[in-house]
């Protein structure tokens, strides 16, 4: 019998609301920073995935894979706090799942 191996993967569905949006142009400006930073900051892979066409709200897709719960625990927690650190977005509603193949 071989080595066996643990992945855990943390996935978030995030619906945000970004205050004084007027246009989806200025929305696309504020939301694909704070995406990149999601990306780089915690080795996510990151998608606007809902409310495409409005204005004032998005929702984000986050997945980050781990080598166990701790951690995509620990994860989910930073991700929250950077979210909420930003003045100009609001969380709606956070869902996130945490499967260990």
């Amino acid at each position: 019998m071989g080595l066996q191996f643990r992945m855990t993967a943390l996935a978030m569905e995030i619906h945000l609301r970004l205050t004084g949006c007027n246009s989806l142009k200025e929305k696309r400006h504020r939301i694909r920073p704070i995406m990149e930073k999601l990306r780089n900051r915690f080795r996510a892979s990151v998608a606007e995935i809902g409310d495409n066409e409005l204005w004032g709200n998005a929702v984000i897709g986050i997945a980050i894979v781990g080598s166990n719960e701790t951690l995509a625990r620990e994860a989910k927690a930073r991700v929250i706090e950077f979210l909420e650190s930003n003045p100009e977005i609001e969380i709606l509603i956070e869902m996130s799942e945490i499967v260990i193949l």
